[in-house]
């Protein structure tokens, strides 16, 4: 019987070290974002002349009517904000072509990344509205962060309307 429940608060004891080591339950840094928005910020200030490997590059990066910039919101209320990527284009809401989490494992991490022909709104219920094309022909769908260690989104029936949001825009 004593080894029985010594051997039980072993596997506890380890299986608590394994899920501390994994990342699980880790807090993101309050300013974890901040070395994505300086790679962006050394990306448009010198036109991505340098060897860009951390995301996908995108026509939108070089063209120099969008004024590009981030917006921070926390998508699914857990505390810890999402970083976005994107314009705004005059009237239009504002368009998203990156979207940034911080995941417990593996930091901040690009669990979306769009332009060219895919393109994401937030909209007013902080559903994110992704639109893309194949084609000619249109494909939306709605997406709702999922609050947890790894920031997942699910793809739901429907969403609020996509909005302008104040971005602060990158120095370039």
């Amino acid at each position: 019987m004593y080894k029985r429940v010594v051997k039980r608060i072993g596997v506890a004891v380890l299986a608590f070290g394994l899920l501390m080591t994994s990342g699980c339950g880790k807090k993101a840094p309050d300013d974890w974002y901040m070395e994505v928005e300086q790679y962006f910020e050394a990306g448009f200030k010198d036109g991505w002349s340098h060897d860009v490997q951390s995301v996908i590059m995108k026509d939108e990066y070089k063209d120099k009517d969008l004024k590009f910039g981030y917006y921070v919101i926390d998508l699914d209320n857990d505390g810890t904000d999402e970083f976005l990527v994107g314009y705004d284009n005059g009237t239009k809401p504002t368009v998203f072509t990156d979207i940034f989490i911080y995941h417990s494992d593996f930091g901040p991490h690009e669990i979306f990344s769009g332009g060219n022909e895919t393109i994401y709104y937030l909209c007013n219920d902080n559903t994110i509205y992704e639109e893309f094309y194949i084609g000619k022909t249109a494909y939306t769908k709605y997406m709702k962060c999922q609050a947890g260690s790894d920031n997942s989104f699910l793809v739901v029936e429907s969403g609020g309307e996509p909005r302008i949001v104040p971005l602060t825009y990158f120095d370039y």
